[in-house]
């Protein structure tokens, strides 16, 4: 029949309905709805809808959905939900499903991606939303995620900035400081919000950087949550920008911090052993010092000492393996040829730093 779901919703006051109706009863009636079984209709519906988006999210968490759902046109069909829906439930599972989906964009296909996303103002759209629902933390979450991925696509900085997209992110990090979930997927966006130069310096001028070691002090265990701001930093550190971090005097202290609380863990504690050489290798002699002053080198020796002691013993005892296995198969081939020389091969054990991608499947 057309009719205007939101309209429906807006009017209805919790007046009572029959819930013995299916939905295919009321709509096959001859009679016109009344208004109660109209909204019964509309309820079913979009519960019906947020139950179908959060299972086509979980789905595209494999390729092989990805690839399906973008192959039946999913993409402009949840931006066309975004755009009309009002239900912040809907709304929620719809940028969680979104979010996963952009992970099959490829360099093919992204530039046509980017001029749909901007045509429908997408971003513009899911801000407004956002700042509609402030205290919406499970909606946030979603949101900063469906745009923390977007942004890892495309280049939408000047979208992000005159829409006070970092304003509204930044908000929402100092109001949910101890929510680790939505600070996850915050500073995610944020990062990459923090990718070209305007972006940090919106950042930096808006108290980003000490809300950034907020986060990290008060989630220092959160390996996740390390990693993103280790990469924060280092995008600070690359553009010389990196005075304005060691401002705030917690940088080393909670960066050593993390060294310790993380030794174990190979690719965090090799993230934030490089994010302390950048600093130290591109910040000024005021704040080299600085770095120093907190007994990093005597730190970094005691943490390192494990890993040198390692390396030198397998060295000297593949060394010694190999000159022995050597001089005993060479002893072998003298005794049928004169003509044969047997040369070791020495293979030394090295550590090499993990990498990590920015997009990644939100919690459920």
């Amino acid at each position: 029949h057309n009719y205007n779901i939101n309209t429906v919703i807006h009017n209805h006051h919790h007046t009572t309905h029959h819930n013995t109706d299916s939905i295919i009863d009321v709509l096959s009636t001859t009679d016109v709805p009344t208004r109660n079984e109209l909204t019964h209709v509309v309820m079913k519906m979009e519960q019906f809808l947020a139950v179908g988006l959060h299972m086509l999210a979980v789905l595209e968490r494999a390729s092989w959905a990805r690839d399906a759902i973008t192959s039946l046109d999913g993409v402009a069909f949840m931006i066309q939900i975004l755009l009309k829906t009002k239900n912040a439930i809907i709304f929620r599972f719809c940028c969680f499903a979104l979010g996963n989906l952009v992970n099959c964009m490829t360099d093919d296909n992204d530039q046509s991606f980017k001029k749909m996303i901007e045509k429908e103002k997408v971003f513009e759209v899911m801000f407004h939303f956002w700042s509609q629902h402030k205290s919406d933390c499970e909606l946030i979450q979603q949101i900063c995620f469906a745009l923390g991925n977007l942004s890892f696509i495309g280049d939408f900085e000047d979208i992000i900035l005159s829409s006070n997209g970092v304003g509204l992110l930044l908000e929402a990090i100092r109001d949910n400081h101890r929510n680790v979930l939505l600070l996850t997927e915050a500073i995610s966006f944020l990062k990459n919000c923090a990718f070209k130069e305007n972006g940090r310096k919106v950042i930096s001028s808006n108290d980003g950087i000490t809300l950034i070691m907020d986060a990290m002090e008060n989630h220092i265990e959160n390996s996740d949550l390390i990693d993103l701001i280790t990469n924060i930093i280092s995008d600070f550190s690359f553009t010389g920008a990196i005075d304005v971090v060691m401002r705030d005097g917690r940088c080393i202290p909670l960066l050593l911090n993390a060294l310790l609380m993380h030794k174990h863990d190979d690719a965090i504690f090799s993230a934030v052993l490089q994010t302390i050489y950048r600093i130290y290798s591109r910040a000024s002699n005021e704040h080299r010092l600085t770095v120093i002053r907190h007994n990093t080198p005597q730190i970094l020796a005691r943490l390192l000492y494990p890993y040198i002691s390692s390396t030198t013993t397998a060295t000297a005892t593949t060394t010694a393996t190999a000159t022995a296995t050597a001089t005993a198969t060479a002893t072998t081939v003298t005794q049928t040829s004169s003509t044969h020389t047997l040369t070791p091969t020495l293979i030394v054990p090295s550590i090499t730093p993990s990498t990590s991608s920015f997009i990644k499947p939100s919690p459920a």
